[in-house]
């Protein structure tokens, strides 16, 4: 009972601090261009997204630049009342936001037709190292760590001294300015830093209230059940036809993106 209470209590504090994300009177934004290889059977198909990772006094937020951009449209339409086109997948739909004073972040990750906002504890334990490089003519020191089932070699500059970094990288005496795992899948590298005075807030088109809750560990559970049977939400809703064609382009779909971030999740 007490893990149950616990656990609804960081459910609880995590909707709050999304409901109110972004509302400092100054953002930092820092830029990376993300190069990922999707399929590990196509490895000459590399994506590169633009990713955002806007910081202000006590948290901060990292997304899709493309994304950030198809939601405000699709917000601008609602406010107007105009009923916006069904969206195309986007390469890079997942959020993270990190809390300054803890360890513990919220994750968004969209599977099926839920949003799910999840909060996680983590701590990544780095290795410094002493090599360095430069990066948009930071010097940076080179650190190492395991994540997600991926080994890691961050570059982080101490002439940045925020303990921060694209995705879910944070921790080090510094800002991250590139990260790449040891199979070269995956990098993050730094392309650009703006500084805005006002606010800049992510134009969420749900409410926390209408995003499903759960920690790390359900998560896990849901991702898992989905790539095994993605359209189960859809069995009585559609024919038999209709339901068996939608469940192989899926699960084809699924198959082509076995090269995630995060590979232990397909373990």
């Amino acid at each position: 009972m007490k893990n149950t209470t616990t656990l609804f209590k960081k459910i609880a504090l995590a909707i709050f601090m999304l409901s109110n994300v972004v509302t400092f009177s100054q953002t930092k934004q820092f830029i990376y261009d993300y190069t990922f290889v999707a399929d590990s059977t196509n490895r000459a198909n590399v994506v590169t997204e633009r990713m955002i990772l806007n910081i202000n006094s006590n948290q901060s937020e990292y997304f899709s630049y493309n994304k950030y951009l198809a939601d405000s449209t699709v917000l601008n339409q609602l406010s107007n009342n105009i009923i916006p086109p069904p969206q195309s997948r986007k390469k890079v739909s997942d959020r993270v936001i990190k809390n300054n004073k803890s360890k513990n972040i919220i994750y968004i990750s969209s599977i099926g037709q839920d949003e799910y906002i999840i909060d996680q504890n983590l701590k990544i334990n780095w290795k410094l190292q002493s090599e360095f490089i430069t990066v948009l003519n930071y010097k940076a020191q080179k650190a190492t760590a395991d994540f997600g089932g991926r080994r890691w070699t961050a570059w982080f500059t101490k002439d940045i001294p925020i303990q921060d970094g694209p995705y879910k990288f944070s921790g080090l005496p510094g800002l991250i300015v590139k990260i790449e795992d040891n199979t070269a899948s995956h990098q993050f590298i730094l392309a650009g830093i703006k500084n805005f005075s006002t606010t800049v807030k992510y134009p969420d088109l749900k409410k926390p209230s209408e995003m499903i809750a759960v920690s790390y560990p359900e998560y896990t559970k849901v991702y898992k059940t989905n790539r095994i049977n993605p359209t189960a939400h859809l069995l009585g809703k559609v024919n038999a036809d209709t339901y068996r064609e939608l469940e192989i382009m899926s699960l084809k779909r699924i198959a082509r993106d076995n090269n995630i971030i995060e590979i232990d999740l397909l373990k």
